[in-house]
């Protein structure tokens, strides 16, 4: 398929439930420029795996969807399948985001070598002995790449700190026109036991180098203090049993609710109810539901790792704890319930920081300046950029 527009095909591996990346990688194939860019997203799932809600968010946006299925770490069938629309479709840039597809673009590569290669890294976690090897692969592979994108400056730190040289930094970003106070208009009830409680949320997936089981301690001691105070969590992931089964442990689970995974558009309205955000993460790269809760007029108290720090700003905009400080983010949860001065603060702050540090328009256009530079056009960008678009295109490789 030949065209004159630059063919960039973005590769993710999927994580089961969704999170960052995905809100980042569709949001972005809604805003760039069509009239120099066609957007393709090519997603590897398990056989067993489905990823019907990323697929038909993908579908609603107008965009090239790809499902790639697969029962390994390195699937020849998928990394055929890949190599199938690079070619049909004469990719030019194949932009990666995590470590099996950052290395199923190194392997690519040498079959197509005018192929620019990009990577969005997000940060490492070291879970198990195979996580390990696989963050050294990747950083290995991440340093034949043509342009490495760091989401913070701490992930941008580490990146060179292993020899990816050819990082560059673009923060991630929230779209304010979809995420503000006033975005929603019916918002769902969630279930409470006290519909007028003083509500504390937990949004993203649920794993370890999330800190859920730190999340349930706070709860416990919150509710030892204050009994007006309920719980909320959004979303799933492999340390949901454990979590609920502390929860069961401490005697909390009346008072946390579990809602699962939950779409785009049910998170807007579990923002729109809670009354602070509570991140209890180990580790990050730079917190796409930090950023949402700003956006959306919640204060947020958070753990002072990663890239957090690049966006909280302690007692302006947020406040910050070290991670595992219970005590302290207690303390910090149940001040923002009585101080209504220091809340109102907070929101003011952090709707400016979004607004002024964080637009995704803003990061678009920074991508495709990457892009442009990869392959030395001209940069250029035509005022119907951003237009909307038709003809939604659910594609088989």
């Amino acid at each position: 398929m030949m065209t004159d527009r630059i063919v960039v095909l973005h590769l993710r591996a999927s994580s089961g439930s969704g999170g960052g990346p995905e809100k980042t990688i569709l949001k972005t194939g809604g805003l760039i420029d069509t009239g120099r860019f066609l957007y393709l997203i090519a997603y590897l799932r398990k056989k067993d795996e489905d990823i019907s809600a990323i697929s038909q968010r993908a579908v609603d946006e107008g965009l090239h969807f790809f499902e790639l299925p697969g029962r390994r770490f390195i699937d020849p069938e998928q990394l055929f399948g890949i190599g199938r629309i690079i070619k049909r479709y004469n990719v030019r840039i194949l932009h990666c985001h995590d470590p099996k597809t950052d290395f199923f673009g190194f392997l690519l590569k040498l079959r197509f070598p005018k192929m620019k290669l990009v990577s969005t890294v997000h940060g490492w976690t070291y879970r198990t002995r195979r996580s390990a090897f696989y963050n050294r692969l990747d950083k290995w592979a991440l340093r034949r790449f043509s342009a490495v994108i760091a989401v913070s400056m701490n992930v941008e730190r580490i990146a060179r700190g292993c020899g990816i040289s050819r990082t560059t930094l673009i923060y991630n970003a929230i779209d304010t026109d979809e995420w503000h106070p006033h975005s929603v208009r019916d918002t769902a009830a969630l279930p409470l036991k006290d519909p007028g409680a003083f509500v504390i949320g937990y949004v993203g997936r649920i794993s370890r180098e999330k800190g859920p089981l730190d999340f349930v301690r706070v709860a416990e001691a919150v509710r030892r203090s204050d009994d007006k105070c309920e719980f909320v969590v959004a979303g799933e992931g492999p340390e949901f049993n454990e979590m609920r089964r502390l929860a069961e442990e401490l005697r909390v689970v009346p008072f946390i609710h579990f809602l699962g995974q939950v779409s785009a558009a049910d998170i807007l309205s579990v923002f729109q109810r809670v009354d602070l955000l509570l991140s209890t993460s180990y580790t990050e790269g730079l917190p796409n539901n930090i950023l949402e809760a700003l956006s959306m007029g919640v204060p947020v108290v958070a753990t002072r790792v990663g890239g957090v720090s690049e966006v909280i700003n302690h007692n302006y905009n947020g406040l910050l704890t070290d991670a595992g400080d219970i005590d302290l983010m207690a303390e910090y949860v149940l001040s923002l319930k009585e101080d209504q001065r220091l809340t109102a603060k907070l929101i003011e702050n952090g709707l400016i920081t979004v607004r002024e540090k964080f637009s995704f328009q803003e990061r678009v256009k920074k991508i495709e300046k990457l892009y442009d530079t990869l392959l030395k056009r001209p940069i250029e960008r035509p005022d119907s950029s951003c237009a909307g678009r038709s003809g939604a295109k659910k594609d088989n490789p």
